[in-house]
């Protein structure tokens, strides 16, 4: 992501807050706070301690810290198991790890032309959900179950 150099790089500093809209072309590092949106062509890093309170337009975020605001990302959003994400997320890739908290919806690239369709997915994808079993009818095919000895 920061590895090249021919790319701008900025670097908000966990002791700053911004008051502001901010739009950059380059690539952004957040450890402290913005109270505003941001777009970015580049990537969008927020640390630990970054938050944002706004709207976020990017090629990829990467969050550790907090955002509330609706993401649009070109490409990826990756939530770490710090990150906190409140608002809804418009993406082409999203990956998530074990302990984040989102807070919204998610829409992936494509799933326009599925709702353009009618809610359409292919014929043979199942998406409705499993039927919950009542716990009589769970104790009722474990009592009936047989133990091999």
């Amino acid at each position: 992501m920061f590895g090249r150099r021919n790319k701008k790089e900025t670097i908000i500093a966990d002791n700053c807050i911004i008051e502001s809209n901010l739009n950059t072309g380059g690539n952004i590092k957040i450890y402290g706070k913005i109270n505003g949106s941001i777009k970015v062509d580049g990537d969008v890093f927020v640390g630990e301690t970054g938050v944002v309170l706004g709207k976020v337009e990017a090629k990829n975020l990467f969050l550790e810290g907090s955002v509330e605001g609706d993401v649009h990302c070109k490409n990826a959003l990756k939530l770490s198991s710090s990150a906190k994400l409140s608002g809804d997320a418009y993406v082409k890739n999203f990956s998530s790890e074990e302990g984040c908290l989102f807070a919204g919806k998610c829409v992936m690239e494509g799933m326009e032309k599925i709702k353009e369709k009618g809610n359409k997915i292919d014929k043979n994808f199942d998406t409705s959900l499993p039927k919950r079993k009542k716990k009589a009818e769970i104790i009722s095919e474990l009592e009936s179950t047989e133990i091999p000895k």
